[in-house]
């Protein structure tokens, strides 16, 4: 019987060290993976935060009205779909509140408010109306009294909310 050389035995003792260093490195990678990530920020949180934004910006008083109500209106459907799970932001108006009439937890007080709040929304937005300055700001108190109200996930949602105009 022929003796093997003694570089095969060394190559296949590489192999084997390779293989357990690819086995444990793949399994710490995993459990690594398994840490949990932290939770995912509320959607009132991200809201209210988008709203001191817009808030801060002042475009109103910079006449940039249409702005203002298209990102105004953007931070109430993003926050819808994060609170509701409706996919507001890519549906028309019409059919959000199609849509918002099957909610679980989104009382009648408060569809009457978003239809309101969304359509002078679109009124700015696709028809050119020009609000006076005291309209964009109820406009924003609606939008963010919405969000406020209806923030809670366990208790009942609150009919505080007032109408816009």
């Amino acid at each position: 019987i022929p003796v093997r050389p003694a570089w095969w035995r060394l190559l296949a003792g590489l192999a084997v060290i390779a293989g357990l260093a690819g086995a444990w490195w793949r399994r710490r990678r995993r459990a690594l993976a398994a840490v949990p990530s932290a939770p995912p920020r509320p959607p009132h949180e991200i809201a209210c935060e988008a709203f001191s934004r817009l808030r801060d910006e002042d475009l109103p008083s910079r006449n940039c009205y249409e702005e203002y109500y298209v990102r105004l209106s953007g931070i109430v459907r993003a926050y819808i779909e994060g609170r509701f799970g409706l996919k507001a932001p890519e549906m028309t108006t019409e059919e959000f509140l199609q849509a918002t009439s099957n909610a679980q937890g989104l009382p009648s007080i408060h569809r009457r408010l978003l239809q309101e709040f969304l359509e002078r929304s679109d009124l700015v937005k696709f028809a050119r109306y020009e609000p006076a300055r005291h309209e964009a700001d109820k406009a924003f108190e609606a939008g963010r009294r919405f969000v406020q109200d209806t923030a809670s996930t366990t208790g009942p949602v609150t009919a505080s909310a007032g109408k816009i105009g």
